[in-house]
């Protein structure tokens, strides 16, 4: 019998030190100032509500050594349990939870005075029991008499009491996220075979409304309106064609609103322009922002109050930024040597002139005169019949590169510009550059050389 008791108590010991799994944690806590993060150290552990909680810290240390402890108690749900000050020694905090929540025992170094402190260090020594482990069993013992082996028995029974407890929680969280799951699975569902009824039956109101809207509208086939026979003969194709698109273009006129003042804005620009085409003119050179064979006219932009500084400066840029490497070349040497010196009337003059087509300036510019054109025109139809001259050696300075004698068509000068001084200026400026050892203009000049 004796040995049995004895076997008993082994295996009761055996279990009793496998339930127990909790052991004192130890750390060590460096002093601060309140600021630093090295300072504060917090320990969570999880909690059931009602359960019976005891916190154990030893801290090795004494009062008045230049370092203060403080230990507090809270958890999640925001309860405080406990919020002792300038702890040394051993200090046990008792308390019962108020809620299935963590909780956090935070101890927090401080240093205090101003005496130098060689190790700012406190040495913490914590034990948390929970439950069973947290009462007095020597106490129980002795209060109600039972033997060691009765002690642990019982000890053991509240334990597994604990774990049944803790199983049933889980139990009933598992069962109430399935239950939540399997809600949510069902509502989606429904929504989404809601969402879809939706969808066709809006896909078939669509349907409807817009047949009837385009029979109605654009067919002129209301439910109450059918297209009368013809009685008495057919009417035309063409009229019948007409008479189908009215419909349509009322339609069109009420839905895009913008789209008709915009045709009605652009009709007078095109009516003027068609009328003056037809009107017999002594010339027929194209005006400033017409196309050839173009119902419409561009009309260029015009600066209303601007000082000469910005106007020779926009200028200049314009001169240089032609779009044709042609165009860039000879009219960015002409600014270079005429732009400073023009008058208010020839800046004026020549922004005007700036607004014609690129290559239209190049060929007065550059193209010899109209009497020369015909002679040269009626010297070909004569040696029509004549055998091809030699080739020709190459053309000195800048024409070096040009292959044969190729000459392009005359292009005749408008009569807004005959009399133009600055086309004037800009022909002496090519003949002043034409020709071997005279400069040429294979090269834009750099804004350094302009003096504005």
């Amino acid at each position: 019998m004796a040995r049995l008791r004895s076997l008993l108590q082994q295996v009761c010991s055996i279990l009793l030190l496998l339930a127990v799994g909790a052991q004192a944690l130890k750390f060590d806590i460096q002093a601060g100032n309140g600021h630093d993060k090295h300072s504060r150290r917090c320990i969570r552990n999880f909690v059931t509500k009602d359960q019976l909680v005891v916190v154990t810290a030893i801290v090795d240390g004494y009062k008045g050594d230049g370092m203060q402890l403080n230990m507090h108690i809270t958890d999640a749900t925001g309860n405080e349990y406990g919020k002792p000050k300038d702890i040394a020694g051993e200090q046990r905090t008792v308390f019962t939870s108020h809620a299935d929540a963590p909780f956090d025992v935070c101890f927090e170094n401080k240093l205090t005075g101003s005496r130098y402190v060689e190790h700012p260090y406190r040495h913490i020594e914590l034990d948390i029991d929970i439950g069973a482990d947290a009462k007095d069993w020597s106490a129980i013992q002795a209060t109600e008499k039972l033997k060691p082996v009765e002690t642990e028995l019982r000890r053991i029974e509240e334990m597994v009491a604990e774990v049944v407890s803790e199983m049933d929680y889980l139990r009933i969280r598992e069962q109430t996220l399935r239950d939540t799951n399997e809600s949510t699975n069902t509502r989606v569902k429904w929504f989404g075979l809601g969402t879809t009824f939706l969808l066709i039956a809006l896909w078939a109101w669509q349907i409807m409304y817009l047949r009837a809207y385009f029979r109605s509208t654009c067919l002129g086939l209301g439910p109450a309106k059918r297209a009368p026979r013809a009685t008495s003969g057919r009417r035309p194709e063409k009229e019948n064609n007409m008479a189908s698109l009215r419909p349509v273009t009322r339609a069109i006129t009420r839905a895009r609103p913008s789209f008709s003042s915009a045709v009605r804005h652009l009709q007078p620009k095109r009516l003027e322009s068609s009328s003056s085409s037809s009107q017999p003119s002594s010339t027929n050179d194209l005006q400033v922002g017409e196309l050839q064979g173009a119902s419409f006219r561009i009309e260029p932009l015009r600066r209303v109050g601007e000082d000469p500084a910005t106007m020779r400066a926009r200028l200049l840029y314009q001169s240089r930024k032609r779009g044709t490497l042609e165009s860039d070349l000879l009219l960015s040497t002409f600014a270079s040597a005429y732009l400073a010196t023009m008058t208010p009337a020839q800046l004026a003059e020549y922004d005007r002139f700036l607004d014609e087509n690129d290559w239209d300036i190049y060929y007065w510019a550059t193209q010899e005169s109209a009497d020369a054109a015909d002679a040269d025109a009626k010297a070909k139809e004569a040696a029509a019949d004549t055998p091809a001259p030699p080739q020709q050696s190459p053309r000195p300075g800048e024409w070096a590169q040009t292959v044969g004698t190729f000459k392009p068509a005359y292009r005749p000068v408008p009569a807004r510009w005959k009399d133009s001084e600055v086309l004037a200026l800009l022909r002496a400026h090519v003949e002043s550059r034409r020709g071997a050892g005279k400069g040429g203009m294979g090269f834009m000049p750099s804004l350094d050389e302009y003096k504005l």
